[in-house]
């Protein structure tokens, strides 16, 4: 019995304290979505929703996926929401940003090119700007329109974390649907 009540607190203090970064623009951010179009976000992003999958290491890819099934599954159909993943790639491997994109590209399902954006550069500077403490893990993120960041997660999916996520999600599209009724 104590540790059902110990367990309902956790989870509520947890739950009710979001993360710093909550409310805080997202840093300018230029990167080429394997269709071969150079966007900076936020900027470029339009959508009520905007949601950002940061990843450091290519053996960080599952974790990825766990986010990337049920979002795209879910989601990526609403035109209020838009869905990018983000290979942050160290500039040392620039000259190789070809051959890697390629890579990618033949890997990918061409109907995700635009899902997929590189960064090739300086990751230090935003790993360090948002608050990101483990290259093996990955950055879940949701912007809204004006690119301030209502969510931010790291590490793969939990219900725990699916839910907080789907309830911030929601918070943004129906602000959109009420303005647009």
């Amino acid at each position: 019995m104590y540790s059902f009540i110990i367990s309902l607190l956790l989870t509520f203090f947890i739950s009710a304290d979001p993360h710093p970064l909550v409310g805080t623009k997202f840093p300018d951010l230029t990167v080429e979505r394997l269709s071969r179009e150079e966007i900076t976000l936020p900027d470029a992003l339009t959508q009520q929703a905007n949601i950002l999958a940061l990843v450091f290491e290519r053996e960080s890819q599952y974790k990825v996926d766990t986010w990337a099934e049920f979002i795209i599954s879910d989601h990526e159909a609403k035109p209020e929401v838009s869905y990018h993943e983000i290979p942050m790639i160290s500039s040392f491997f620039k000259l190789a940003s070809g051959w890697i994109d390629n890579g990618m590209r033949s890997g990918i399902n061409p109907k995700l090119h635009d899902n997929v954006a590189t960064f090739y550069g300086d990751r230090d500077p935003y790993f360090e700007g948002l608050q990101m403490s483990d290259k093996s893990s990955i950055y879940v993120f949701i912007l809204d329109k004006e690119g301030i960041i209502r969510y931010r997660e790291e590490g793969m999916l939990t219900p725990e974390k699916r839910k907080g996520f789907e309830k911030v999600l929601a918070q943004l599209t129906s602000e959109e649907l009420s303005r647009n009724n």
